[in-house]
């Protein structure tokens, strides 16, 4: 009984210790990944902000990025400037960017597009049924597309260029 009283609360206090460590310590959203990693990417058809569709389907055989967005999100925007130029660096080499407006109203989105001169088609999800089916959890979000159509890489957040860089080399 002794012992009892002894250890009952130094197994108390390493229980609370335990626990407020696990509530406390910094989460990165991007170390769990993606349960689409190694899965076909689940095929849409959508709008452009401009008119016209765009199916990620009719760009089978070609390395894309779909990056998933929007006008209000800081992050986007300064992230926007690298998407724009990484199409502009590697659309020789079968690269093809396309963005999803996510929660957001057309009119802003296309503001955000001239803004930033963006120079890939940027697509409307207005019920977000595509970012549904990839599990999209907030913006930005950024999915790598092989050839063959698998996700090879997610990214939740926005890139530095190098990491940007790093993972188009490994879809192309």
């Amino acid at each position: 009984m002794k012992l009892f009283r002894v250890f009952m609360p130094v197994i108390v206090i390493a229980f609370f210790g335990a626990l407020t460590w696990s509530l406390l310590r910094p989460v990165d959203p991007n170390a769990k990944g993606s349960p689409l990693v190694g899965k076909p990417a689940p095929d849409f058809k959508l709008e452009t902000l401009q008119g016209g569709f765009i199916s990620l389907s009719s760009l089978k055989g070609k390395a894309v990025i779909v990056n998933f967005w929007a006008s209000w999100c800081l992050p986007c925007r300064d992230e926007a400037p690298l998407l724009r130029d990484a199409q502009d660096q590697f659309a020789n080499q079968g690269l093809v960017l396309v963005g999803i407006t996510v929660s957001d109203k057309p009119e802003n989105s296309r503001k955000f597009v001239a803004e930033f001169g963006l120079n890939y088609p940027n697509l409307i999800d207005p019920a977000g049924k595509v970012g549904v089916n990839y599990g999209v959890t907030g913006v930005p979000e950024t999915f790598f597309v092989n050839r063959a159509g698998k996700i090879i890489f997610k990214k939740f957040g926005p890139f530095e260029a190098t990491e940007l860089e790093r993972h188009i080399k490994e879809i192309l």
